[in-house]
């Protein structure tokens, strides 16, 4: 491996003196990554093989052998392209050897939304990041992205999006070991199952004022999409433990609490609704336990002392705020983001934000405070965040009858789909971890606060 790759500008980058594989989470030294051989003779991976299955995994190897690239050789000549890591010998994604990795965790109990908020969320993003911020905010490694892309695709580009679709066919629930979202990895006598990443790409647009400066300064962005099971106490946790190891590098939390898993909130909603809104409610869940769960996972993790605070910010995404706007007194075309004076890029408007965070914990502390005392026992710096990945309310369709409950069943229509705000807990973090990206700023009377 040489010390240096070009990117598609043709610039010279230096490698990463540490790099962090995004699945198994080694930490290692651009020297020990290893190759993926291409030779169809060269199969055989024991920690990508199942234990007594024919040979499969093209065989991962150290090289001492590079073409005029800078290729590595693999011992049938042929020249290779994929890097893996050397602990679990999964394929490591090209950018991350030279470009510093933000790792951001959202967990939530079963049935919560994630899959739709993260779809929803990197979708906004691609949008909202280049229109208000003068970013580019793309898939780092498509092949990474292509189950999350899917989901995108399912939400904003059906080709009749005016028919009618089931909701709960958009996106299917995650499932524990759902294939498509986790690799299985062979150390020795143990099976570990570990997720896969989403990767994105950020990094100043060619129009952002100031793109010179920023030129060649990215980072990579990692998210994942683990079932809610994953976040759940149990006696035996160590595989989900596994599953769940990025938690403790992430740079932020953000936990997606789902007001319609909590029966005191549908009846507040039911108060003002009254019977003409369907909520959609979910089996109750004790949503509170999933965020002890959680913290005590962490701990156990960084090995903190039980009951001392994370020094990573937690922000608390309430989902599906089109069911529950009346509750507040918050307008969704009103986002906490600015256009100063003389300025052609946008800023995050930290003081409105932190308004909007007070007013949904007053709304959390009236019907669910258990939330609240769970939170602020986690973490030391909480934000709370209302959200809808919708952005419209579904209704029950006569026309489309449940074969096992012969009740309606809740659809939407795919063009009435408008996202409330899913972008904003990543541009928050985004300002806290790489301010050079995204601006936060304060109003000048509070501005030395």
């Amino acid at each position: 491996m040489t010390n240096s790759v070009k990117d598609d500008d043709q610039q010279i980058k230096k490698l990463l003196k540490k790099i962090t594989c995004p699945h198994c989470l080694h930490i290692f030294g651009p020297e020990e990554i290893l190759w993926v051989s291409v030779h169809s003779d060269l199969r055989g991976d024991a920690r990508l093989d199942p234990p007594g299955a024919p040979p499969y995994a093209y065989f991962r190897f150290l090289p001492t052998r590079f073409d005029l690239d800078g290729n590595a050789i693999d011992a049938r000549g042929q020249s290779c392209h994929d890097l893996a890591c050397p602990r679990c010998h999964l394929v490591i994604p090209w950018p991350l050897i030279d470009t510093p990795c933000l790792v951001f965790a959202i967990f939530g109990s079963p049935g919560s939304g994630k899959s739709f908020l993260l779809a929803s969320m990197s979708w906004t993003l691609r949008q909202s990041l280049h229109k208000m911020f003068g970013l580019d905010f793309g898939d780092a490694d498509p092949q990474s992205n292509a189950t999350l892309n899917q989901y995108e695709e399912s939400l904003f580009f059906r080709q009749d999006s005016d028919k009618p679709v089931p909701v709960r066919d958009l996106i299917r629930k995650t499932q524990y070991t759902e294939s498509s979202l986790f690799d299985t990895v062979y150390i020795g006598s143990q099976e570990l199952k570990y997720p896969k990443p989403f990767l994105f790409e950020i990094k100043a647009g060619i129009n952002h004022p100031d793109w010179n400066a920023l030129s060649g300064n990215s980072r990579i962005v990692c998210l994942y999409d683990s079932a809610g099971e994953s976040f759940q106490a149990l006696s035996d946790d160590n595989d989900r433990l596994v599953t769940t190891a990025y938690l403790a590098t992430a740079r932020a939390l953000i936990f997606l609490f789902d007001p319609m898993q909590d029966p005191r909130f549908v009846s507040a909603c039911r108060k003002v609704t009254g019977d003409s809104v369907d909520l959609g409610v979910n089996t109750a869940i004790r949503q509170d336990t999933v965020l002890r769960e959680t913290a005590a996972r962490v701990r156990r993790l960084m090995k903190l002392k039980q009951g001392a605070l994370h020094d990573r910010p937690l922000i608390v995404v309430v989902n599906k705020w089109d069911v529950w706007r009346p509750l507040v007194q918050i307008d969704p075309s009103e986002k906490p983001i600015i256009l100063r004076k003389g300025r052609t890029v946008h800023s995050l408007d930290k003081d409105r934000l932190e308004e909007i965070s007070a007013t949904i914990r007053e709304l959390l502390l009236a019907h669910c405070p258990e939330i609240v005392s769970s939170a602020e026992a986690f973490c030391r710096k909480v934000i709370y965040i209302p959200a809808s990945a919708l952005g419209h309310t579904p209704t029950p369709n006569p026309d489309h009858i449940d074969p096992v409950t012969g009740q309606p069943v809740t659809t939407i229509r795919p063009s009435q789909i408008d996202p409330w705000w899913t972008d904003l807990p990543l541009v928050y973090v985004i300002s806290r971890e790489a301010r050079e990206f995204v601006e936060s700023v304060r109003r000048p009377s509070t501005a030395s606060n």
